[in-house]
């Protein structure tokens, strides 16, 4: 079963029917008013529009999270795409 992972968590996600789930990088401030990084599993709508947020301070949290929560009934995707060859032809970006 594919899972998210802290390797692959920026090009992956779950969908369902109409839906989306997956992770974020945000920033905050702490309470010593420093700026941090932080993640946040987002679900959202065909429209894209956010249905629900989840915040973590680590990554790990997010992605046991997603996985405990969807991995067993939603779909993994991954938005690399799969290349067997070399060259211009192959790159993602054509």
């Amino acid at each position: 079963m594919n899972i998210i992972t802290e390797e692959n968590w920026n090009y992956t996600f779950y969908e369902n029917l109409n839906f989306k789930v997956f992770i974020s990088l945000t920033a905050y401030q702490d309470e010593q008013n420093q700026i941090e990084t932080g993640y946040i599993v987002n679900i959202t709508d065909e429209f894209d529009n956010e249905v629900l947020q989840k915040n973590f301070v680590a990554l790990p949290n997010a992605c046991r999270y997603i996985n405990d929560k969807y991995a067993s009934v939603w779909n993994f995707t991954s938005r690399l795409q799969q290349t067997s060859g070399s060259g211009c032809s192959t790159c993602v970006a054509h």
